[in-house]
């Protein structure tokens, strides 16, 4: 008789402590970096910091970049940070950055905090090399070229949910694809 009061005191006191009222963390769900993810209840007056990045580029290959960091969030971001550009490079056919392992951090711009409503900006600009034109229907790609903006904490882990309201927006990034005249797609 003693052994079924200890098991059902066990799952009642298992329970309970289930329907504490969030007491329980599971840790971060599966859905915590999807876009269309809700960012998590205990983050209401959390920081919020949302990467932003366009491209433009020239006839010679100079690809010049305008990046925002904002934080577009109810609180202050108090936990320093880094916003860094990031260049990666894939050839044809199968385009895979980590096939060629070319990678190269064009910019890093620490910051020590971030107010509520604030941005900073993180533009670069990068020659690519050999670059003969931009790809068209007429004259397929035969590289590849990924620029990303992302922000991490200065100790360059990434920020978690709970102190980043909504991680899936630290990051963004823009391909440029384009004929480069060393490399030819196989035939």
């Amino acid at each position: 008789m003693k052994r079924y009061k200890l098991l059902f005191s066990s799952i009642f006191c298992g329970f309970a402590l289930l329907l504490a009222d969030g007491a329980v963390d599971a840790g971060p769900s599966e859905t915590a970096n999807r876009p269309d993810a809700k960012p998590a209840s205990n983050c209401k007056r959390c920081f919020d910091l949302k990467a932003d990045l366009s491209l433009r580029v020239a006839p010679d290959g100079l690809v010049t970049m305008s990046g925002t960091l904002t934080n577009i969030g109810q609180a202050n971001c108090v936990i320093p940070g880094v916003a860094e550009v990031i260049m990666n490079l894939a050839y044809a056919p199968a385009y895979s950055y980590m096939a060629t392992g070319v990678a190269e951090v064009l910019v890093s711009r620490p910051f020590p905090s971030l107010q509520a409503g604030a941005s900073i900006p993180v533009n670069a600009s990068y020659r690519i090399p050999a670059y003969r034109s931009p790809a068209s229907s007429g004259k397929p790609a035969n590289a590849r070229r990924m620029f990303t903006l992302r922000v991490r904490k200065q100790d360059r882990t990434p920020y978690k949910p709970g102190e980043d309201r909504k991680t899936c927006n630290n990051r963004v990034s823009r391909e440029v694809n384009y004929l480069d005249v060393q490399h030819h797609q196989a035939p």
